[in-house]
């Protein structure tokens, strides 16, 4: 199994550099690029190709990066905010428990929780 593996690639490896080769072969005219500051003169059409694919996969990958590092920022964001509203949840379950004769009255839940402390009437 190992080695038709390696027979596999080894074969594609040589197809790639045959196809390469005769990309190269194909394409050997020279061409003008005209850019917006100047031009650029006697290129081979290969080069040109293969660097405005380049160019178009480096603009890909930094659009790419950009929305990943934005989504990156929002899942933090969501886990900050999660962290806080377990921490919360955490609080109101330590509050203590009121038997039903003695019903607390709006502001002492206030500054059970927290929430009122410091307020005055």
């Amino acid at each position: 199994m190992k080695l038709l593996r390696r027979t596999l690639v080894l074969v594609l490896f040589a197809v790639a550099v045959y196809g390469g080769w005769g990309f190269l072969d194909g394409n050997a005219n020279p061409v003008t690029i005209h850019y917006v500051v100047g031009d650029l003169a006697g290129v081979p059409l290969w080069q040109a190709l293969l660097g405005a694919g380049l160019l178009g996969a480096l603009l890909a990958l930094a659009a790419t990066g950009l929305g990943l590092a934005r989504a990156r920022l929002e899942a933090r964001r969501y886990r900050k905010a999660l962290v806080n509203l377990e921490a919360e949840v955490h609080q109101l379950r330590n509050l203590p428990l009121v038997s039903d004769e003695q019903a607390p009255s709006a502001e002492e839940i206030l500054v059970a929780s927290g929430g009122g402390a410091g307020r005055t009437r």
